[in-house]
C-alpha cells in the first residue's frame, strides 16, 4: 500500500469545476488500493471515510510531501511550491489541461505584451513540469500526442527513458475522465416546473458547465432566439455562469451571453443563467433536460481539449449538440449520440436542436447507444494507469535533469496572496501584484491566485513598481508588503486600524530586533537614528516596506519616490515633513524566500548618498548647518586669536570664514525652497 498524496490547486467543495472534480475522484478510486490524503486550498465542507481530506497552506504542505511515497499535481501547483519536487521522492504530473493553449484564447483581447508575456510564463511553468515529472498522466491520446513532442523537445525522451519502456507508457499515459459506478437518480426537481418561466412540459436545453472565452454560448443564444419563433417551449439553461472558485473571475464571454441574450429579450422567457449547481445535484439537472449542448469556437485548444462535461451527458444519457473537433465530439458523432455542427454556423445549431426535438423521444431512442458508448469510461477503467503507477511508484529513469526553477519570491507570491485573502475575508479587499518585467512566472502565479496584476514591459525597480500600484490601486487605504514571504498577512489588520479608528495618516511595520541578520540591523540602527535627528521625530524603523497609508497621501508623495528600493525612506521622510502624522506598530519579520537583491557593499554606499539626497531634501539646513559651523568656527575662533595676540589674517583664515558663512547661507536658501516646495505639495 502506497502512500499518496494528491494536491488541488482548484477549490474542494459541494460546488466544484473540473480540475476539482478530477482530484476528488482520484482519491476516491486510489483509496481503494492506497493511504491517500487530498490535500485542498480550502476549507471543504466535503468528508470522506476512505481518505483524508487537509487545508494545506505552504508548511503544512512540505510535511505532508515528505510522508508520501508519491506526490500528484496539476495546474501550476509546482510553480508556487517548487519545494515538491525535492520533498517529494516520486512525483505525478496531471497535465489533461493544456493550459497555454487556452490563454492564447482567453486572452486574446489584451496586448500583444502582455500576451506575450503571460505565455511565456505559463511555457516555462509547464516545461519547469515536464522536466521534473516522473510520470505524466493526460486526457487522450490526440493530448499523449502533443505532450510526446514537448517532451521530445526538452529531452525526456531519451535513451534511458526509452530503455526503459520504448512505448513510453511508463512515462506518460491516457487516464481520461470517469463516469460514477452508479447510474444518475432523479431525487427531486430542479427545473421543469420550478425555476420561474420553464414550465413542466418545456424542452429544456441544458449548458453543462461554465462560460468560459473558448467557448461559444453566442452562436447557441441567436439559435434559440430563431428557435423560439418556431416553437415556444423552447428554454437554455446555463448551469452555471459563477465559478466556485473565488479566484476565477467571470469571464468577458459570460458577460457577452448575458448581455445578448437581454439584447434579443430572451432572459427569464427563454434563456436562463444559474450561479453554479452542487457537484451531487448535477444527475437532477442531466435527467430533466432534454438535450446537452457545448459549442467552442475553431481555435487549436479545441484539438487537444477534452470537454469533461459532455461526460456527464454520456452518464445521464443525455442527447448532445456539440461543435466538432475534439475527441468526444467525435464519439457522439460516430455513435450516434446526438449532433455534430460546425462551429459558428447558428442555421446548423437550429436545425439541430428542431430536428432533436421534433423526436418522439431523443432519449430512449439513444439509450443502447450510450450503454455501449459508457462502457469505454468508467473510473475502473479510466484510472486504471495511475492507480497501476501508485501501486509500485518509481522515479523516471532518466534522474539526472534539471528544471527552470529557482528559490525566488515566485515560490512564495501565490500563498502570500492567498493568505492576504483569508485574512481579510468579509472585507471589501483589493489585491494587487505589480510584475516589474519578471521572467520566473510570477504574473501567472498571482493572477491564479486571485490577484490582479499590472505587468510593467521591463525591469524599472521596486520604486518604480510601487508606484504603479500606488496609481493603479482604489481602495480608500493602501497596505505596501512585500511578495517574499516574509511579511505576516494577520498584521496588515493591525497596521489598517490605526488609520481607520484613530486617524493617523501612515502606518509602518517595525521589524523588532532579531528579524534581521545583524548587518542588517547596524546599518539599520544608523539609519534610523540620522533620520530621527534630521526629522526630529522617533523613527523606529525607516527601511521597512510593510505599510498602510491613505490612498490620497500616497499619491501625493508619488512624484517623489525614487524608482530604488529606497522608496520606503522618501516616503517616511515625506509624510513626517508635511506634518501628516505617523505610527509605528511592531511586527516580526520571517526570512524571505529566496535571496535579497540588496547587497551589502554595493547597495550600502548607494543607500548613504540616498540618505545624503533625503537629508538636502527634507531638511537641508540640518546638514548644511553642521557642516558651516564646522568649516566656519575653526577659522573664526583662529581669527579671534589672531586679533587677540596682534596679527594679520592669513588666507585659510579668510578661506575657512567665507566658506563656512556660503554652506550656511546655501542651507538657509535650501531651507526656504524646501518649504516652499512642501507648501505647493498641500495645496
Amino acid at each position: 500500500m502506497s502512500r499518496v498524496l494528491i494536491v488541488s490547486h482548484d477549490v474542494v467543495d459541494r460546488r466544484m469545476a473540473g480540475p476539482a472534480i478530477r482530484a476528488w475522484e482520484f482519491a476516491r478510486r486510489l483509496s481503494r488500493d492506497n493511504q491517500v490524503t487530498l490535500a485542498v486550498p480550502n476549507k471543504s465542507s466535503l468528508k470522506d471515510k476512505d481518505f483524508a481530506l487537509l487545508t494545506y497552506n505552504r508548511q503544512s504542505l512540505k510535511e505532508l510531501a515528505a510522508e508520501a511515497d508519491c506526490t500528484i499535481i496539476s495546474g501550476l501547483t509546482l510553480m508556487q511550491y517548487p519545494f515538491l519536487r525535492q520533498i517529494s521522492p516520486v512525483l505525478v504530473v496531471d497535465i489533461y489541461d493544456p493550459f497555454g493553449l487556452e490563454n492564447l484564447q482567453l486572452l486574446a483581447e489584451q496586448s500583444i505584451q502582455v500576451r506575450q508575456q503571460d505565455h511565456h510564463d505559463l511555457t516555462r511553468a509547464m516545461n519547469d513540469q515536464l522536466l521534473l515529472g516522473d510520470f505524466f498522466i493526460c486526457a487522450s491520446e490526440e493530448q499523449r500526442d502533443y505532450w510526446l513532442g514537448a517532451l521530445s523537445a526538452l529531452g525526456r525522451i531519451n535513451p534511458r527513458t526509452y530503455d526503459a519502456d520504448p512505448t513510453l507508457r511508463s512515462l506518460i499515459d491516457v487516464v481520461p475522465f470517469g463516469l460514477p459506478d452508479s447510474p444518475p437518480r432523479h431525487r427531486r426537481p430542479v427545473l421543469k416546473g420550478v425555476v420561474p418561466g420553464i414550465g413542466p412540459d418545456d424542452k429544456v436545453l441544458l449548458w453543462n458547465g461554465g462560460i468560459y472565452n473558448w467557448l461559444d454560448p453566442l452562436t447557441l443564444i441567436q439559435a434559440v432566439a430563431r428557435a423560439a419563433e418556431q416553437r415556444d417551449d423552447v428554454r437554455l439553461f446555463f448551469m452555471g455562469v459563477r465559478h466556485p472558485n473565488p479566484r476565477v473571475h467571470p469571464m468577458r464571454m459570460t458577460k457577452d451571453a448575458m448581455r445578448l441574450s437581454d439584447k434579443l429579450g430572451l432572459t427569464g422567457r427563454f434563456v436562463f443563467f444559474n450561479d453554479w449547481v452542487a457537484y451531487e445535484e448535477r444527475e437532477n439537472y442531466l435527467l430533466e433536460a432534454d438535450l446537452g449542448v457545448s459549442l467552442h469556437l475553431p481555435h487549436i485548444e479545441t484539438r487537444f481539449a477534452f470537454r469533461t462535461r459532455l461526460l456527464d451527458c454520456l452518464w445521464a444519457g443525455l442527447p448532445m449538440i456539440v461543435t466538432g473537433g475534439d475527441t468526444l465530439a467525435r464519439l457522439v458523432g460516430e455513435r450516434g449520440l446526438g449532433r455534430v455542427v460546425a462551429s459558428g454556423d447558428v442555421s446548423g445549431v437550429l436545425e439541430a436542436i428542431t430536428g432533436l426535438l421534433a423526436e418522439s423521444d431523443a432519449r430512449a431512442s439513444r439509450a443502447e447507444r450510450f450503454a455501449e458508448a459508457r462502457q469505454f469510461f468508467s473510473w475502473e477503467q479510466a484510472i486504471d494507469a495511475l492507480a497501476r503507477f501508485c501501486a509500485a511508484p518509481r522515479p523516471a529513469a532518466d534522474p539526472a535533469r534539471s528544471g527552470l526553477l529557482e528559490p525566488k519570491p515566485v515560490a512564495a507570491i501565490g500563498d502570500v496572496i492567498r493568505r492576504v485573502r483569508e485574512t481579510l475575508t468579509g472585507q471589501l479587499v483589493e489585491v494587487l501584484v505589480v510584475d516589474d518585467g519578471s521572467t520566473d512566472g510570477t504574473a501567472a502565479v498571482a493572477a491564479e491566485a486571485g490577484a490582479r496584476v499590472i505587468r510593467q514591459p521591463y525591469n524599472k525597480g521596486n520604486g518604480a513598481a510601487v508606484k504603479a500600484g500606488i496609481r493603479a490601486a482604489q481602495g480608500d487605504i493602501i497596505v505596501l508588503m512585500d511578495g517574499d514571504g516574509q511579511h505576516d498577512a494577520e498584521d496588515i489588520s493591525r497596521l489598517v486600524a490605526p488609520i481607520a479608528q484613530e486617524g493617523y495618516d501612515m502606518v509602518v511595520g517595525a521589524r523588532v530586533r532579531g528579524s534581521q541578520v545583524w548587518h542588517r540591523q547596524v546599518a539599520n540602527t544608523f539609519y534610523n537614528g540620522f533620520s530621527s535627528y534630521l526629522t526630529g521625530f522617533s523613527i523606529e524603523d525607516l527601511t521597512s516596506g510593510f505599510r498602510a497609508v491613505r490612498r490620497k497621501l500616497a499619491l501625493q508623495f508619488c512624484y517623489l519616490l525614487p524608482n530604488t528600493f529606497s522608496y520606503p525612506t522618501t516616503l517616511t521622510m515625506a509624510v513626517i515633513k508635511a506634518g501628516y502624522s505617523l505610527k509605528y506598530e511592531p511586527i516580526h519579520a520571517a526570512k524571505r524566500v529566496g535571496k535579497s537583491k540588496i547587497k551589502l557593499l554595493r547597495d550600502g554606499g548607494r543607500f548613504m548618498v540616498i540618505m545624503i539626497k533625503i537629508a538636502t531634501l527634507f531638511s537641508p539646513l540640518k546638514v548644511f548647518l553642521p557642516i558651516g559651523l564646522a568649516v566656519f568656527l575653526p577659522g573664526f575662533l583662529y581669527a579671534i586669536y589672531k586679533l587677540i595676540v596682534d596679527k594679520p589674517w592669513t588666507l585659510p583664515i579668510v578661506i575657512s570664514v567665507s566658506v563656512g558663512t556660503l554652506i550656511v547661507m546655501l542651507g538657509l536658501l535650501a531651507e526656504q525652497i524646501t518649504l516652499l516646495r512642501f507648501q505647493q505639495i498641500d495645496r
